[in-house]
């Protein structure tokens, strides 16, 4: 075997015990507690733009809200999990069926104060790791300092691409954009993306003032997705 590359795996794999050693440093310090819930569910989550992994026993978690929020309503307060998710067909060079994933929950707050409260975070690693917020990944350069670029749907869509997805329904379209050109936007600094067209919800509640849109955001570095924020639908109707 290549000695030189088993060498590197090591270095990423003690790379990253260190940052899940620092989200978690973030969140207990800010008085989150850490919670553990199944990854196999009898029934498989309503999310209707992933789709999840069936077993004989039941179907493997896309994400651990199905479990998480009846934490939430049980009074736990604010609540973290580190932990394997699972989805189907999400096969390629950024993606893997089979992945770790970060879920929190801070009571009382809506998606524009979760963006900033995962910019804290990812700066707050960054710092810890390199004291320095500055990067490097696939030799560029990025500057993870705040305040971040945030920008509407509306008008990154608008600025990069010469339409609007709240005013023209294009899903297909939106994708390939959105992977391709849009979130290039993010090489040198961090994007948080908002407002996305109501159709692209998922589980996010509609914005009170304008309900072409709903509040959930995205979160771009280095032209890859990073997180993906909701304010929790809780309207059963909706």
């Amino acid at each position: 075997m290549d000695i030189e590359r088993i060498a590197a795996k090591k270095r990423n794999l003690q790379r990253r015990a260190e940052i899940l050693r620092l989200i978690r440093q973030f969140f207990q310090e800010g008085y989150y507690l850490e919670v553990e819930t199944p990854q196999l569910a009898p029934t498989p989550l309503p999310e209707a733009f992933i789709e999840p992994i069936a077993t004989e026993r039941g179907w493997l978690l896309p994400s651990p809200e199905l479990y998480m929020n009846p934490l939430l309503a049980a009074d736990f307060g604010n609540i973290f999990q580190i932990c394997h998710t699972f989805r189907k067909g999400e096969k390629g060079i950024h993606n893997q069926e089979e992945f770790t994933l970060l879920e929190y929950y801070r009571i009382g707050h809506n998606y524009m104060q979760l963006a900033a409260k995962t910019e804290e975070l990812v700066t707050f690693i960054a710092a810890s790791l390199n004291n320095s917020t500055t990067i490097s990944y696939q030799g560029q350069s990025i500057d993870l300092s705040p305040p971040w670029l945030r920008l509407s749907v509306s008008e990154a869509f608008t600025v990069a691409c010469g339409w609007d997805p709240v005013v023209i329904s294009d899903p297909e379209r939106f994708d390939f954009e959105l992977a391709t050109t849009v979130a290039e936007l993010s090489q040198t600094r961090p994007l948080v993306l908002y407002d996305f067209p109501a159709e692209m919800a998922s589980l996010s509640r509609l914005k009170a003032a304008d309900d072409k849109v709903a509040e959930r955001a995205e979160i771009f570095i280095g032209g890859l997705e990073l997180a993906n924020i909701f304010s929790e639908l809780t309207d059963p109707i909706e």
